[in-house]
């Protein structure tokens, strides 16, 4: 079997073709690996993110329990206060209530007394026909 020139051409040419497509997949080969190493490199430093940021939300979750917790007790603290201070504002309410009514009742038994003794004066006055006590002893003893 012989060869040809023109058989020999076309080998070169699709050698040279080959050569070509060779060189063309090992630049794609090139680029890849380097997109992967790159690719590599970005993932170890978005791991490192990630790490960061799971200790963050870590740290924050101890942080809101300790709040939360904190919270609580405040919580109760008013609760307690609330409830102290609605004893303390019933029990002076009743206190003046009283004072107030014990005063008016004073001032009654007062006026009353008083009332006696100008009864009284009136009676020795009329009955023995002594002079009856001066006005201003009898309006001295009255509470205004």
């Amino acid at each position: 079997m012989s060869i040809t020139p023109e058989q020999v051409a076309i080998l070169a040419e699709r050698v040279d073709q080959q050569n070509a497509n060779h060189a063309e997949l090992k630049g794609i080969l090139i680029g890849i690996s380097t997109t992967q190493g790159n690719m590599a490199t970005q993932l170890a430093v978005m791991a490192t993110e990630l790490k960061r940021t799971e200790e963050g939300k870590s740290r924050l979750f101890e942080i809101t329990s300790a709040q939360d917790k904190r919270l609580d007790g405040i919580e109760g603290d008013v609760r307690v206060h609330s409830w102290t201070w609605k004893l303390v504002g019933s029990l002076a309410g009743v206190a003046l209530t009283v004072a107030g009514y014990a005063i008016n009742e004073f001032r009654a038994i007062n006026e009353a007394g008083n009332n006696r003794e100008k009864r009284l004066s009136l009676l020795e006055f009329i009955v023995g026909g002594r002079s009856a006590y001066p006005q201003s002893q009898t309006q001295g003893t009255k509470l205004q």
